[in-house]
């Protein structure tokens, strides 16, 4: 479990800040900018590599898999923004967080 806390720490670390500024720029204010990257990740993150990964490594291999949890996840979490901000720019803040995520997380492990 301990490896799993440090990544979703990195993650947020990450991707938090790319949803601020992304969000603020669009019009929503800082905080709130910042805690919808907060909620998004702590939906997202568990479910995607506690629950949905493990059970697709079994079927695809790491790269297939890795590729479909990445685009779920993104696509995920640009409605879960766009849900509570009606704002196109969260998939923009999505698609940068989660990219950004993905190539510092793959260059770390």
């Amino acid at each position: 479990m301990g490896a799993y806390l440090q990544a979703l720490t990195l993650t947020l670390a990450i991707e938090v800040p790319i949803y601020a500024v992304v969000l603020r720029a669009a019009g929503e204010g800082w905080l709130r900018a910042a805690r919808l990257g907060v909620a998004a990740n702590l939906v997202s993150h568990p479910l995607a590599f506690l629950v949905v990964y493990p059970l697709l490594h079994h079927v695809l291999a790491s790269p297939a898999t890795l590729t479909v949890v990445e685009v779920a996840v993104m696509t995920g979490e640009a409605a879960l923004v766009w849900a509570r901000t009606r704002r196109p720019e969260a998939l923009i803040a999505a698609a940068l967080a989660n990219l950004s995520s993905l190539a510092i997380g793959v260059a770390v492990h």
